[in-house]
């Protein structure tokens, strides 16, 4: 990995999933040897924010793919959001530890950001409010699989961004499938939202059924 980092000066993309050789040390071999850096990922991969801070090296920085990242804090994602300032699409899916304060520090210094995905991260309405309140950019949210997700942050955001277009929701179970005013909400802004919830027959011999519904002018 060191070797193909100062073998490549020019390497623009760069993704790396699942693969145990790489270590913190590959990661910052890649910063500091390939500064022309567009596309990165490393889904997990054993890394940690120890090599994920140099990252904030990329000033060309436009994806970066950090899905379950076992060792991964919230103040190296927000100083790489703060000092990559090109990032448009931010994967942070998978990793518990992304809370409401990471995510509002995001929304407010993502200035190029338009994809944001947080699925099953630990965050609450909190930060959906803080998105709708404070980022005019981000235009896809999803955070599927985020229990503590109520019809509240899914309204408010909805109701509150002036760039959202697709708000997912996949098996946040608190939202509800008839929220009026969500509906109302992705009708007034044209935002497709994506709810996934189960139905329950009330019969523990039957299967529960998944019901998924898009909320959006021409949808419902």
């Amino acid at each position: 990995m060191m070797a193909l980092a100062r073998g490549c000066p020019k390497l623009q993309r760069l993704y790396l999933q699942e693969n145990k050789m790489v270590t913190d040390q590959s990661v910052r071999a890649v910063a500091e040897h390939c500064p022309e850096l567009q596309f990165v990922g490393f889904m997990g991969c054993p890394v940690t924010s120890q090599g994920v801070i140099h990252l904030t090296a990329l000033q060309n920085l436009s994806v970066l793919d950090l899905r379950h990242i076992s060792e991964l804090n919230n103040e190296t994602v927000m100083d790489v959001v703060r000092k990559c300032r090109k990032l448009s699409s931010l994967n942070l899916c998978l990793n518990w530890s992304i809370n409401d304060r990471c995510v509002e520090i995001i929304a407010k210094e993502g200035r190029s950001l338009k994809e944001l995905y947080l699925v099953s991260c630990k965050i609450t309405d909190h930060a959906l409010i803080a998105i709708g309140q404070y980022s005019s950019t981000i235009e896809t949210v999803d955070a599927g699989w985020c229990k503590d997700i109520t019809d509240q942050g899914a309204t408010q955001i909805a109701q509150s961004s002036k760039s959202l277009r697709y708000l997912g929701l996949m098996r946040c179970d608190k939202v509800t499938r008839l929220n009026t005013k969500l509906v109302a909400a992705a009708d007034d802004c044209l935002v497709c939202v994506c709810v996934c919830v189960l139905t329950y027959c009330g019969r523990t011999s039957c299967e529960c059924k998944f019901v998924c519904m898009y909320l959006s002018k021409g949808f419902f």
